[in-house]
């Protein structure tokens, strides 16, 4: 007698739920994909509309001192002094003249009369208290304190505060090149109150022209070596 065959048992449904739970995976995160993409798009071009702007025109800057006259100093030789030259407003018109170690220049301004007066002193760089150079613009001024809040030249410069009852009274202090040399520049303008901020203005112009220049070798030395371009 033939033994009766057992049944088969049952086929494990583990497999096919989880081969069906990664598919139903795999659809949501092609679907969540394909949705953040077509939202970045739509985004990016929201974005590129404010973008796009025109470039800024950039502004055209003029050089108050354009037009201004060149005043060029070329000292004799035997002085060991130094060269420079320096623009001043060209309505002016020189009235006086002193020179040696200290240039005072007198211009009368032809569009308001008013008498303007530029001072450039220089010595040898020897402080008469002790024999010996300035080292620092704090020695050079007698100041307690240093103000170097100006530029000449590529040289700091040290701010003198007006005399007192005159106010408009420019003056500043430096060294010149290889400090051999301590400078001086000062400018006295109109005393009136109304032109007080102007000749500070005007003073700070007339620095930024300031320029040492080299001897010409070619040039001869006057009795008078000063010249208006």
């Amino acid at each position: 007698q033939t033994p009766p065959i057992p049944p088969a048992p049952p086929v494990p449904q583990t497999k096919n739920s989880l081969v069906f739970i990664m598919s139903i995976l795999l659809i949501v995160t092609v679907a969540i994909t394909v949705l953040f993409y077509f939202q970045i798009q739509k985004l990016s071009k929201k974005l590129s509309k404010y973008q796009i702007q025109a470039s800024p025109t950039p502004i055209a800057t003029t050089d108050p001192t354009a037009n201004w006259k060149t005043y060029t100093i070329s000292t004799e030789p035997t002085l060991k002094l130094a060269n420079y030259q320096i623009k001043l407003p060209p309505t002016w018109i020189q009235t006086e003249h002193s020179s040696n170690f200290q240039d005072t220049e007198t211009f009368q301004d032809t569009n308001t009369n008013f008498t303007y007066q530029v001072i450039i002193h220089q010595e040898k760089n020897i402080n008469p208290q002790t024999s010996k150079p300035y080292t620092t613009l704090k020695e050079l001024t007698g100041f307690p304190y240093d103000v170097t809040s100006l530029i000449v030249d590529n040289e700091s410069a040290a701010q003198v505060l007006p005399r007192a009852g005159s106010e408009s009274n420019y003056k500043i202090l430096f060294f010149s090149k290889n400090n051999e040399l301590t400078f001086s520049i000062e400018l006295d303008t109109p005393h009136d109150g109304s032109k007080t901020q102007e000749g500070g203005i005007l003073f700070i112009q007339i620095l930024s022209t300031f320029k040492f220049i080299e001897a010409s070798p070619s040039a001869s030395p006057t009795a008078t070596p000063v010249s208006l371009q």
